[in-house]
């Protein structure tokens, strides 16, 4: 019931819902009686990986994310499932849901642009004092190694070497 009427609602907008069966089996545990809505939130949250976005929306709120069918691109639209149909027609529910996921986004945006300033090879450094496990050594013995398994393997897959090294 929950996938079928979360995918016309998002085609009713002209969208696509991205299934995840896992969110599905958890939400189908939460409620009784679903009704699937339709939220939203800011554009400018779509700066994110879209992997971020729905795992924060998925985690936080256990809210299905839409897609556009034309680009593939995840739209600033949510699914979520309540437990009522609400007299207001489900408006309080949309809302407070909004409310709770601006917030997580807005902290996912913080925490992915602070480490978009710092180049990966800048982080080097840190790793040498992190023991990975004790008779493998260090993270970073551990990175160079997965550098060298990934250089060797490339070429056999048509992957770009230079690129495993990242």
């Amino acid at each position: 019931i929950i996938v079928e009427d979360a995918k016309e609602l998002a085609f009713a907008q002209g969208l696509e819902l991205v299934e995840d069966q896992v969110l599905v089996d958890e939400v189908s545990g939460l409620v009784e009686w679903p009704v699937v809505m339709m939220g939203s939130f800011e554009k400018e949250f779509l700066v994110i990986p879209d992997e971020v976005i729905r795992a924060t929306i998925r985690n936080n709120q256990k809210c299905f994310v839409v897609r556009d069918p034309k680009t593939g691109k995840l739209t600033n639209k949510f699914v979520l499932t309540a437990n009522i149909e609400a007299p207001d027609g489900g408006k309080t529910i949309v809302a407070g849901n909004e409310r709770v996921i601006r917030p997580r986004l807005s902290d996912a945006k913080f925490f992915y642009e602070t480490d978009l300033k710092t180049k990966l090879e800048d982080r080097l450094p840190k790793f040498e004092q992190i023991v990975f496990h004790e008779k493998l050594g260090t993270q970073a013995e551990r990175i160079k190694r997965i550098e060298a398994l990934a250089a060797e393997i490339a070429p056999l897959v048509g992957a770009d070497v230079e690129k495993t090294k990242r």
